[in-house]
């Protein structure tokens, strides 16, 4: 397994920080958004992404669609199935076992790996995704939010 760096545990920590100081907005479109529009993406030069478990929308920062040389909802629509489409079919394999064991461990499992992409152009770029689930009262998952670096 590897271990988060000391860079990439603050600035995980710095987004859900900011996250806090977003109450009420529940709606990941809506999130992200307002992330943006805050500056979140500045500090973050491969993007952010928040994620609906329950709809499977997804949020993309307009940084995160960049890395990738996508230019928007057009090309890269706000659904799980964008990313899925372009990473490495073992890497993606891997994420979402990781996934799978964040929820079933209410979020003690680290979610960490670095995964291969496809980019719009077909070129491989690398990138260490690595992300937070919050989960309700009665333990149910809500809302995952992720960062790559």
């Amino acid at each position: 397994m590897t271990t988060k760096t000391i860079k990439e545990t603050v600035l995980l920590q710095m987004f859900a920080a900011t996250l806090v100081n977003v109450k009420g907005v529940t709606d990941v479109l809506e999130l992200g958004q307002t992330m943006v529009d805050m500056g979140v993406d500045r500090i973050l030069p491969k993007g952010f992404w928040i994620l609906d478990p329950k709809t499977g929308v997804e949020f993309y920062s307009p940084n995160y669609r960049v890395f990738f040389e996508y230019e928007g909802e057009h090309d890269y629509p706000s659904v799980m199935e964008s990313w899925q489409k372009h990473i490495n079919a073992a890497d993606c394999a891997k994420a979402m076992r990781d996934y799978e064991l964040v929820v079933e461990t209410k979020g003690e499992h680290p979610y960490y790996n670095k995964v291969r992409y496809k980019t719009k152009t077909n070129k491989e770029v690398s990138v260490i995704c690595t992300g937070e689930m919050d989960f309700d009262k009665e333990g149910n998952p809500i809302r995952m939010i992720g960062i790559h670096l």
